[in-house]
């Protein structure tokens, strides 16, 4: 088996906890405190293989490239995740992890931005489908929709917004990754 996916099936399992676990600490610990703390170990962890990686392509990392990793490492670390402690804060961990999967979004604006990447017809669409799905998700399939479908049992006696919600969910999981 390559062992590149038993490490994105460990990561998926210990990501995919971070929200609930985040949230059981976020009134003990300061937000910056958990940001500080997650990424110095996580950093740490990873210089091995950084350096054992620059050794093995014989690479040099010169001064534009620790200026670029600075300002790289503040907007991730301080403006970024700050902002993500705090909505873990204020919001239920399974919104905010609905929404922090929508990284892909502002990953494509940032890679259009910044690395000149293009943009092609597919990525809006598939960005768009995101977006949707994600609102959706978080409140479009709430108990309004859940109400007018116990009253009505019926599709012609739905309401607008029950269609609506309804067709959209269902054409993005089935057409969704097309």
């Amino acid at each position: 088996m390559n062992r590149g996916y038993i490490f994105i099936f460990l990561a998926t399992v210990f990501f995919s906890s971070m929200e609930v676990a985040l949230k059981t600490v976020a009134h003990d610990f300061n937000p910056m405190q958990l940001n500080c703390t997650r990424f110095l170990v996580g950093g740490l962890l990873l210089i091995p293989f950084a350096l054992r990686g620059l050794r093995q392509h014989g690479a040099r990392v010169t001064a534009a490239a620790w200026k670029g990793f600075a300002w790289l490492g503040f907007v991730g670390l301080v403006v970024s995740m700050m902002f993500y402690q705090m909505s873990i804060l204020y919001a239920p961990a399974s919104v905010v992890s609905v929404l922090f999967s929508c990284n892909p979004v502002l990953v494509l604006a940032f890679a259009y931005l910044i690395l000149r990447a293009d943009i092609r017809p597919q990525h809006i669409t598939a960005l768009v489908m995101e977006v949707a799905a994600a609102l959706i998700i978080i409140g479009g399939l709430g108990f309004f929709v859940w109400e007018d479908l116990v009253r009505s049992r019926c599709w012609r006696k739905l309401s607008l917004y029950s269609k609506l919600v309804l067709v959209m969910t269902a054409g993005l999981l089935l057409f969704g990754t097309v």
